[in-house]
């Protein structure tokens, strides 16, 4: 079995003044019938710092434009394991945080691979998470988003 693609990610929690975070809900290409909520992010581009992939991520995947300083973090580090589009990846994800109000979602960035495989997003108090996470950590790291951004 060959070893898993590594990636240096940057996840983004937005959080709203109700203390809320923005997820997307969407599923893997070769299994669209097992959606499932995840957050915003994606891996590092050569040259690029997680803050700088943190806000790229959020514009491509949300519509919604920050600066790389006005994320908070990383303020959490977690390692997953997991199958997309039949390849086997490692992330290292650093979680960033970041305060927005009154922002409308836009999915007209999304890159080609994405398209049709985001279907959805939706603000989470992070007590009352949705089923099913891409990974059991999200209601732990967005606590710490809430927290990090002051709420």
């Amino acid at each position: 079995m060959p070893e898993p693609m590594r990636r240096t990610t940057a996840r983004v929690l937005p959080v709203n003044r109700d203390g809320q975070v923005l997820l997307l809900f969407g599923c893997d290409p070769q299994r669209p019938d097992l959606p499932y909520w995840f957050t915003i992010g994606g891996a590092a581009e050569p040259g690029e710092t997680l803050a700088e992939a943190g806000a790229r991520e959020m514009l491509e995947e949300t519509g919604i434009s920050v600066r790389p300083d006005d994320l908070v973090g990383p303020y959490h580090r977690g390692f997953h394991e997991f199958t997309w589009n039949g390849w086997e990846i490692a992330n290292d994800a650093h979680f960033f945080a970041v305060r927005v109000d009154d922002v409308t979602v836009s999915f007209d960035g999304l890159e080609p691979m994405e398209v049709g495989n985001v279907l959805d997003s939706g603000w989470w108090s992070p007590d009352a998470m949705p089923d099913p996470l891409s990974n059991a950590d999200l209601p732990v790291a967005a606590r710490m988003a809430v927290e990090a951004v002051g709420l």
